[in-house]
């Protein structure tokens, strides 16, 4: 005959957050943050240059910094705001049912 106690004894291991998630979803923004930047087709070139050889008319302006001065111009920054709105939403849905749930 078996022995039922034995069963309801055992340890069942502590579960592994998973740890790839948020790293995912923060692969997934920056992707989309590129498709937004390749969508408006900007290009600061001449008026970063002229500002740069204002100061230091000597050396040249790396094409990085014009990359960045792209991606964090308000156009482009415009199509973020759906996705951090959204996830401040849900995030306060979220608590607030949790909040109400266990009152």
């Amino acid at each position: 005959m078996r022995d039922r106690r034995l069963s309801s004894t055992r340890q069942w291991p502590e579960p592994a957050p998973n740890t790839w998630w948020p790293w995912l979803l923060v692969l997934v923004f920056m992707l989309y943050w590129l498709f937004a930047w390749s969508l408006e087709r900007l290009d600061l070139t001449p008026v970063v240059q002229d500002f740069w050889n204002t100061w230091v008319p000597m050396l040249p302006l790396p094409s990085v910094f014009i990359f960045f001065a792209e991606m964090l111009h308000p156009r482009v920054l415009r199509h973020l705001l759906p996705i951090l709105v959204g996830w401040i939403l849900a995030q306060r849905a979220a608590v607030s049912l949790i909040q109400t749930l266990y009152q």
